[in-house]
């Protein structure tokens, strides 16, 4: 039953059906008691109280700040966003959660008893603050972000996430809860956090990020050029290994906090060590879409073991005494500070082993050296390879 006010203030009560109940402008009360129903409290500040029943109350743009009770049920608030920017806010408030629109023309949802808000920014540069919701009804949050380069920052909440970016150049991150990240159209940034998450980057060239501490993610970096990110612990050394799993490649690390990710339609990884003595094994990825890796050791003796690939491999020791060996594509190795040794395997290769007495072994193919004071070149063969003295 459709049960619509009037221009004043309003009380307006459903029956036991799933109803639908407006007020139009005015200060109004609405009460859909039983059923399921769907309540719009239009202009004005209303207050909402679903009542028993799966209730929908949803908030348009350009109405006022409300008081929702969602009742008993599964009950959701739904709020629809301008076509300008706008800025939102979702926390606490004891056991009710408040959902403020920061800018432009601001407004308060108090909400209780609601298990679901669903945001659809729609046009504009959207962004979209989640912070801790502890000890509310909450238990997830949809985004939408539709057209624009839209943000979404739910780095300090425990609620699930459901994000899509819409149009634009999105970046969106997630919270400690298993969370699903969609980039749609445009070069987007997704980042889950912790918990085992969703990643799809959609059209264009996305970036996937996992941090140290995250959980077990899937991703599928779509059409375009994507990327996936792995930053390893700053202190302890981490152990990598990369293999093929079908067309998909699955990233695995075996010490401290064992995560695997699951990656398909993705091109190019980069893998960044951090502190710690590091060791990253490349296998065979034959048959998956992965063009290339990157892997920067950062301190430590860092061992880089990328002779079963032909994936194109770009490796930086940086500080410590590294070992870094290439495979059969076309790699580049940059030892950095330490007495490092490379090789660079089959393929045409170059090879600079920075500061220290490094020893370089270009292998098959023609390969390039940069030789520093110091270094020993292993294999030069002549009118084939070539020589930079540094």
């Amino acid at each position: 039953m459709a049960i619509i006010g009037n221009n004043g203030n309003n009380v307006l009560d459903g029956g036991n059906g799933n109803d639908l109940i407006r007020g139009l402008d005015g200060d109004d009360v609405l009460n859909g008691k039983g059923g399921n129903d769907t309540l719009i409290g239009d202009r004005g500040s209303d207050r909402s109280n679903g009542g028993h029943g799966h209730d929908r109350i949803i908030w348009n743009n350009g109405d006022g700040s409300d008081f929702n009770d969602g009742g008993s049920g599964h009950d959701v608030q739904e709020v629809n966003g301008g076509d300008g920017d706008e800025k939102f806010a979702l926390k606490a408030g004891g056991h009710d959660f408040l959902f403020d629109r920061v800018s432009p023309f601001p407004f308060t949802l108090n909400d209780q008893n609601i298990e679901k808000l669903e945001l659809n920014g729609n046009g504009g540069k959207d962004i979209f603050k989640i912070h801790s919701l502890a000890g509310t009804d909450l238990k997830e949050v949809w985004f939408n972000g539709g057209k624009g380069h839209d943000e979404l920052d739910g780095s300090a909440t425990e609620v699930k996430i459901k994000a899509w970016g819409g149009d634009g150049n999105d970046k969106l991150f997630g919270g400690s809860a298993d969370d699903e990240l969609n980039g749609d159209h445009g070069d987007d940034l997704l980042v889950g956090n912790r918990g085992n998450d969703k990643h799809n980057g959609g059209a264009g060239h996305d970036t996937i990020v996992w941090n140290n501490g995250d959980g077990s993610d899937t991703n599928n970096g779509g059409s375009g050029t994507d990327t996936q990110v792995v930053n390893g612990a700053n202190q302890a050394g981490d152990e990598f290994v990369v293999k093929a799993g079908g067309n998909d490649f699955l990233f695995d690390r075996i010490n401290l906090g064992q995560f695997t990710l699951n990656d398909k339609n993705i091109e190019k990884l980069v893998v960044n060590g951090g502190g710690g003595d590091d060791k990253f094994t490349v296998k065979n990825l034959a048959g998956t879409d992965l063009h290339k890796i990157v892997f920067n050791g950062g301190d430590g003796k860092d061992v880089l073991d990328a002779s079963k690939t032909h994936v194109d491999i770009e490796a930086y020791g940086d500080k410590g005494k590294d070992i870094l060996v290439g495979g059969s594509g076309d790699d580049k190795l940059y030892g950095g500070d330490g007495d490092d040794v490379l090789t660079g395997g089959k393929g045409h290769d170059i090879l600079k082993g920075g500061a220290g007495h490094d020893v370089l072994t270009g292998g098959l193919g023609a390969d390039i050296f940069y030789k520093g004071a110091g270094d020993i070149i292993t294999d030069f063969q002549h009118g084939i390879d070539t020589v930079f003295i540094v």
